[in-house]
């Protein structure tokens, strides 16, 4: 039943959460990573057990969803089985729209530009972090629902930041993701049933966690934030805010084009639309993404993948079934890590971009699901 019902793979997917306390007895580490412009991020991380090898392996950076802590539940069935039973190193990370981050920090992130800027940092830190980057032979990012589209606007500062050294070096995985981060975001506040209560509980997880800091921002009530303001009307308050807080700013941003973006309205959309960057995309991302996904429309998504695809380093797995998030039930427990390995592997074995092409397999067709074009993309063998 899960295979073939892209809302039942989703419930499974996300009903049981990450065990923090088990891990930890597991050996993972606890870190609270602060990053050079002085953001703060809960991060858990599984090295190997036995330091005594002293093996350099690669690291894969998992980035939770919308409101996601360290407890996404997705985690469980992904990022925790890729260092259980194939002894990778593992990073768990929190969204920057979890009620923990947003605490932390007083601040909300919406925009795809801002929140790749601040995980880009942060990913820094964890990589000259002492007891961790002796032990990082590459970088790799898999983003989990909205963390897919963070993690895709964090490879493009490879080029903005030079004095942080190499940070991102292995390939983007981005499962489940919105490619387009604006429309989605105003197609999910529109949807009902059981996907708009579980998108209701995620707002209401943000929230209610960090009421003080939202109120601070937008002063309306729960039920405007979640449904009853248009996607302009929300996006007017938090750029209001937004322009504030960065004219008051004394964080220089490194080439950066985030602050003249704060110029107008108009302007600020634009740090949503990846799109727009295309040509800084400079390390393979690829997008897995099920045509039955209840939560990420999967008609938004394909359009702005097949145009970012004219850079021969995006790629798109389009699977019929896997709901959101949920391949490890839709394909098997072990189908999902083995596509993240297989993947990393690929480019660990050709180091240089150019030599790391995606083709297509069979032709065009179109979707008799969603009468859209499909493609699908997969890394050169």
């Amino acid at each position: 039943l899960a295979r073939f019902s892209g809302l039942v793979s989703s419930m499974i997917s996300n009903y049981r959460n990450n065990d923090i306390a088990s891990l930890l007895r597991q050996g993972w580490k606890n870190y609270i990573i602060e990053d050079s412009a002085g953001g703060r991020t809960n991060m858990l991380v599984a090295l190997p057990s036995n330091t005594n090898l002293l093996e350099k392996r690669p690291l894969v950076v998992f980035v939770g969803g919308f409101s996601a802590d360290l407890e996404m539940s997705a985690f469980n069935a992904i990022a925790v089985p890729l260092h259980r039973f194939y002894g990778w190193n593992v990073a768990l990370v929190e969204s920057v729209t979890s009620a923990s981050w947003i605490n932390k920090n007083k601040k909300l992130i919406i925009s795809g530009r801002e929140a790749g800027r601040d995980l880009y940092l942060k990913l820094a830190a964890l990589r000259h972090h002492p007891e961790i980057g002796p032990w990082i032979s590459e970088m790799a990012l898999v983003g989990l629902s909205l963390g897919g589209s963070d993690c895709a606007f964090a490879s493009l500062f490879t080029e903005d930041y030079p004095e942080l050294g190499v940070v991102i070096d292995g390939p983007v995985i981005s499962i489940s993701s919105p490619a387009d981060r604006l429309g989605s975001l105003g197609d999910i506040r529109q949807k009902g049933g059981p996907a708009g209560l579980a998108i209701k509980r995620m707002f209401s997880s943000a929230y209610f966690g960090a009421k003080g800091v939202f109120d601070s921002y937008v002063d309306r009530d729960f039920c405007w934030l979640c449904k009853g303001a248009s996607i302009d009307q929300l996006l007017e308050e938090l750029f209001l805010q937004a322009e504030r807080s960065t004219a008051s700013s004394t964080v220089p941003h490194n080439g950066s084009d985030i602050p003249s973006e704060y110029s107008s309205l108009e302007n600020y959309k634009t740090l949503f639309d990846l799109n727009k960057y295309i040509n800084k995309i400079k390390i393979p991302l690829l997008w897995i993404n099920s045509i039955d996904d209840p939560i990420v429309d999967y008609s938004l998504t394909f359009p702005v993948v097949k145009r970012l695809s004219k850079n021969p380093l995006v790629g798109l797995m389009t699977l019929k079934e896997g709901g959101h998030v949920g391949y490890a039930y839709s394909y098997g427990q072990g189908q999902i890590d083995r596509w993240i390995i297989e993947t990393v592997v690929a480019w660990g074995k050709r180091p240089e971009a150019e030599y790391y092409k995606w083709r297509r397999i069979g032709h065009s067709r179109v979707n008799r699901f969603t009468g859209t074009e499909s493609i699908d993309l997969l890394p050169v063998e």
